[in-house]
């Protein structure tokens, strides 16, 4: 199912998500998650679903103005916005799947990107900056050095 599937399905025939879609234990919550991973526009993952009010179905709007329907259309990810949090890193996004179980996956990734820790700290890098400063009029020297002689 679609976003704007559920989401019309929602309005239609005013039902709540976990009506319409099953839900399943998280880490200490309900969450939606396929039983696998998919590059495409179909639903893969809804995290936490009472932390993001999608428990009450409410007539109306809420307090900020925003109808169910869309609250749970904006907490809905599928495989194609899990491939954008990872910056096209699909290996990762497929990771950060299976490693989701209460949180949005923006707010998991820190914990499963291990890109950056193969990347030089700042403090590597601004180190090996100056070395590589303060060797090279080192080198100059030597080489003008070698020429006097």
């Amino acid at each position: 199912m679609t976003k704007d599937e559920l989401k019309r399905w929602i309005v239609e025939n005013e039902q709540m998500l976990e009506a319409i879609l099953p839900l399943s234990d998280g880490q200490d919550c309900s969450i939606y998650k396929a039983m696998e991973f998919s590059i495409n526009d179909e639903i893969i993952y809804i995290p936490d679903v009472w932390e993001n009010n999608l428990d009450s179905l409410i007539s109306g709007d809420d307090d900020e103005g925003i109808s169910y329907a869309q609250r749970v259309a904006d907490n809905c990810y599928t495989g194609k916005d899990f491939v954008d949090v990872c910056g096209g890193d699909v290996k990762l996004a497929e990771r950060l799947f299976h490693y989701c179980d209460w949180q949005p996956p923006v707010s998991a990734l820190p914990e499963v990107d291990d890109r950056e820790a193969a990347k030089p700290s700042i403090r590597g890098r601004l180190a090996a900056a100056k070395a590589a400063q303060t060797e090279k009029p080192a080198a100059q020297q030597r080489q003008k050095d070698k020429g006097e002689r």
